[in-house]
């Protein structure tokens, strides 16, 4: 899957971040928002990247917002593989985390369909999604 544009989540020793170094993330983000304004579409990849470090630091729960006001912000005026990359970190998010199965669920169907319209070449991503609805779906 095309990713969002966001910051490398691995230092360059590639080894994982932190939960500390979320601020790697949150600070150049406050930046932008002190200069574009809470609804610039450009936060939306400083956004996704503070997500991005939330989900890979066992933080689900705290992804949440920054990808539901990253989603908002672009609306559906933005290329389907980024929608659909939103809406399956969303998915994740939440199904990680355990707030809202319902939800997740939804989202991560949303990010197969976006997918199936955009055309071919999504083949991989589509299975990918389909896995992780398979696997979160048992009881």
């Amino acid at each position: 899957m095309r990713s969002l544009p966001t910051v490398d989540s691995t230092e360059a020793s590639g080894r994982r971040r932190r939960p500390g170094q979320v601020g790697d993330v949150a600070f150049p983000l406050s930046s932008s928002v002190a200069v574009l304004g809470e609804d610039h579409r450009d936060l939306a990849g400083p956004l996704a990247s503070l997500a991005t470090v939330y989900l890979e630091t066992g933080e689900p729960a705290k992804a949440i917002e920054p990808l539901e006001r990253g989603l908002r912000i672009v609306g559906e005026d933005v290329a389907p593989e980024i929608l659909a990359e939103g809406r399956f970190m969303l998915a994740r998010a939440y199904g990680e985390s355990g707030r809202d199965r319902r939800r997740a669920l939804e989202l991560a169907r949303q990010a197969q369909e976006t997918l199936r319209a955009a055309g071919e070449g999504h083949e991989d991503t589509i299975a990918e999604i389909e896995a992780w609805i398979r696997g979160f779906s048992r009881p």
